[in-house]
């Protein structure tokens, strides 16, 4: 299976969500899935979220969607995971894309890593929705390190 994923998205542009409570950060991977890029951080309650989303959606030629899920060890569904699973049906009924899950646990904490090695200046780090758009780098480099 993992196989017919790695060749469904073979030379396409995938998005990576981190969805939080507040924020979903967004992050791009190339064509060649060689890099990837944190693009925009959104507010969840936002009115225009649909619309934003479409503006990246078209401009960065998005193909398919990664999400990140919270895995309990016990495999069960708290009500964080209930909206993600919701949310990622708005994406797939909007934007008729294909969703992949994949652990999210974790994310935050190598995001904030990731900054600090990246040398990127702490004022920019503790910026809101900052870390939210690397965790979603780092939820699709992790999607993208699986394929392999």
């Amino acid at each position: 299976m993992k196989d017919d994923i790695k060749e469904k998205l073979k030379n396409k542009r995938i998005a990576a969500i981190d969805y939080g409570t507040k924020r979903i950060g967004i992050a791009v991977c190339d064509e060649l899935h060689i890099s990837c890029n944190p693009i925009k951080t959104i507010d969840i309650e936002k009115e225009n979220l649909k619309d934003e989303l479409s503006q990246i959606i078209i401009k960065e030629r998005i193909s398919a969607v990664v999400i990140g899920l919270p895995i309990s060890y016990d495999d069960t569904e708290n009500t964080l995971i209930t909206k993600i699973k919701s949310f990622a049906e708005f994406i797939k009924k909007e934007f008729s894309f294909d969703i992949y899950y994949i652990d999210e646990s974790y994310s935050s904490k190598n995001a904030s890593d990731y900054m600090i090695e990246y040398g990127i200046k702490k004022s920019n780090r503790v910026k809101k929705g900052t870390i939210d758009k690397f965790a979603a780098v780092i939820i699709l480099q992790r999607f993208l390190q699986e394929m392999e």
